[in-house]
């Protein structure tokens, strides 16, 4: 039976807003696999430039300091990993070469 199924690849639907891709993927046996992805160039361009245009002790209207811009696919993982839920792990995380396109503001150690 899984002689009838062959591979394939398909676009399911795709975000200009938030750059994110999703795909469905068939496998020799008849497994689906969803895919999402998310394309951060841009979004890595604007927080470097918000990074750099601001000062490293300016704070927003409401006393509040933004020091990152994520997509949801991000913020997802990030949950699921409990990094989210645990506020040194967080910080930690920010402060990582795989946080840098995200960061919008310096990230005190």
């Amino acid at each position: 039976m899984s002689e009838e199924y062959r591979p394939a690849s398909f676009d399911l639907s795709y975000d200009s807003h938030s750059g994110t891709l999703q795909k469905m993927h068939i496998t020799n046996d008849q497994k689906l696999i969803f895919e999402s992805t998310v394309e951060i160039d841009d979004l890595a361009e604007r927080n470097k430039f918000d990074r750099d245009s601001l000062s490293r002790n300016e704070k927003l209207p409401d006393g509040m300091v933004r020091v990152a811009s994520l997509p949801m696919l991000i913020y997802q993982d990030l949950k699921q990993r409990g990094i989210l839920d645990d506020k040194a792990a967080l910080r930690k995380w920010l402060q990582s070469e795989e946080a840098r396109p995200f960061r919008t503001h310096w990230v005190a150690s």
